[in-house]
């Protein structure tokens, strides 16, 4: 089985061909590298969550790695930056809804979705030098997403580089949502209660926003679809909406809480690729447990297969006893006598194997319909027995059942 990072490159390489990046990034280019080459480096950068002088040097001492990419020499840490400059927002998303098809088919509509926000930060010096000089640096980054509860992926993402209320990034994250796949429910929390999210979703989504009221000292509440909240707020499902916290903390854990960038169009195209990676890493973990399941199934028909042909040579062996029964002349021959013995020890010992695994009235029809064949076709050739038509019709109907048995039993 391929190893999970070649997978991965495998992925991410299959992702960046299908999506809107163009092969070469001008007709002026040297041509040594592609972009897809170079996008693969960049995201397994941040699938190792390394920095790009790491990831050169790692992949300098992977032949195998080189040979996937595509690559004879690794390029220069210096140029993965400056591919990472040039990219415009247009090619992650791009990239997401590639991500997105390697999940879903067309058309599929997703069940829930929960949206919320989080921070990366952006700065760079200790702790300790921040209090020795006075000058926390406090900037971050607002990252909202979405995500989708059943499978655990990204399906959408709207980035900034100040504090904004929340509201502000959920319009127009719901409707990347909603051109990326549809859904038919939206899970928030209380941040998002707006009657303007509420008309969005109902209106336009034609879904409906799962967000609890905000308790105020007023008793009068503004708005239709707030209003509708009081009844249609299903406890239950809100709670899915854990998930998404669940997502933040595991993309922190995992890529980094802290962007190196320095600028911030740069910082938010690495946030951009670490979303883009938990997918990628997300299909290579579902597939290597569904290749896992599959694995297993050839041998089990082995196995099975097995037993049919251990079944086939006990019938063999019944037909081989019952021969010599005839050839013992009423049991008054030793020689006839020894092999009709061994015969039978043979075919009961080699019925009890095929018993182990195939159902005992399947396993002695056909057991004992092999014999009937066999002895019956043996009479005929041996000991002159009559054949006629009716004879060799009613043998044709045991082998039929014997089939039918076969495929019933698989």
């Amino acid at each position: 089985m391929s190893n999970r990072y070649l997978k991965f490159v495998d992925t991410a390489l299959a992702v960046s061909g299908k999506s809107h990046l163009p092969i070469y990034s001008c007709k002026y280019s040297k041509k040594k590298y592609t972009q897809h080459q170079l996008l693969a480096l960049v995201l397994l950068k941040e699938y190792l969550n390394v920095d790009y002088r790491s990831i050169v040097e790692l992949v300098e001492l992977m032949d195998i790695l080189k040979l996937r990419i595509g690559i004879k020499q690794v390029p220069h840490f210096t140029t993965l930056q400056k591919f990472v400059t040039r990219l415009k927002s247009i090619i992650f998303r791009s990239l997401l809804q590639q991500t997105l098809k390697l999940f879903y088919s067309y058309g599929e509509k997703i069940e829930l979705i929960a949206i919320d926000s989080s921070g990366f930060s952006s700065g760079h010096c200790s702790y300790y030098y921040s209090f020795r000089t006075g000058k926390k640096r406090k900037s971050f980054l607002k990252v909202s997403i979405s995500v989708d509860t059943e499978k655990f992926i990204i399906t959408g993402f709207k980035i900034s580089g100040k504090p904004v209320h929340d509201i502000k990034h959920a319009m127009t994250l719901l409707k990347q949502c909603h051109k990326n796949r549809q859904s038919n429910f939206y899970l928030m929390d209380k941040g998002y209660d707006s009657e303007a999210i509420h008309s969005l979703v109902r209106e336009e989504l034609e879904a409906v926003a799962m967000i609890p009221l905000r308790e105020r000292k007023r008793k009068k509440i503004k708005g239709k679809y707030r209003r509708k909240m009081i009844d249609e707020f299903e406890e239950i499902l809100y709670h899915c909406r854990n998930l998404v916290e669940t997502m933040f903390s595991v993309l922190k854990r995992k890529y980094g809480e802290e962007v190196k960038a320095r600028k911030y169009w740069n910082q938010a195209k690495e946030v951009k690729l670490k979303l883009l990676v938990h997918n990628l890493d997300r299909y290579v973990k579902v597939t290597y447990i569904v290749q896992m399941s599959i694995s297993t199934k050839p041998k089990a028909l082995k196995g099975k297969s097995m037993e049919w042909i251990i079944l086939v040579i006990a019938g063999l062996f019944e037909t081989a006893w019952a021969i010599g029964l005839k050839y013992s002349d009423g049991l008054t021959k030793f020689y006839p006598i020894v092999f009709t013995a061994i015969a039978l020890i043979l075919s009961m010992y080699l019925l009890e194997r095929a018993l182990r695994t195939l159902p005992v009235g399947t396993a002695y029809a056909v057991w004992t319909g092999i014999g009937i064949i066999g002895t019956t076709i043996l009479g005929i050739f041996l000991f002159n027995e009559s054949m006629n038509a009716t004879r060799i019709f009613f043998i044709g109907l045991i082998v039929v059942g014997i089939g039918g048995l076969k495929l019933v039993s698989a």
